[in-house]
């Protein structure tokens, strides 16, 4: 990924929820060897982060998360995106689970 092109990404992902439903969508619908490269592009893997800590709503993450988590889990991909993405998995498991009464 180009530098330009991901700074630009990034500043993008900033803005409000409404602004961005494009690049929403372009994101959770990226195939697994795209996200994968991505991933391991330190350009590109601050374009996961930065999608990952935008506007979007948790139900976009999730996908995202969900999708590619065991690809993102066991590859060699950057410690940044594995504590995110292991943050993220988290407390979203923990928001789902019942908790015992």
């Amino acid at each position: 990924m180009h530098l330009l092109g991901s700074l630009i990404l990034q500043s993008i992902l900033r803005l409000p929820n409404d602004f961005i439903l494009q690049y929403i969508s372009s994101i959770t619908s990226l195939e697994d060897n795209h996200v994968l490269e991505a991933s391991k592009d330190p350009s590109g893997a601050r374009v996961i982060e930065a999608f990952l800590s935008s506007n979007a709503s948790t139900k976009h993450k999730r996908k995202l998360v969900i999708k590619h988590y065991a690809n993102l889990e066991s590859s060699d991909v950057p410690k940044i995106i594995q504590k995110i993405i292991e943050e993220f998995h988290v407390r979203w498991l923990a928001k789902v689970s019942i908790d015992p009464v």
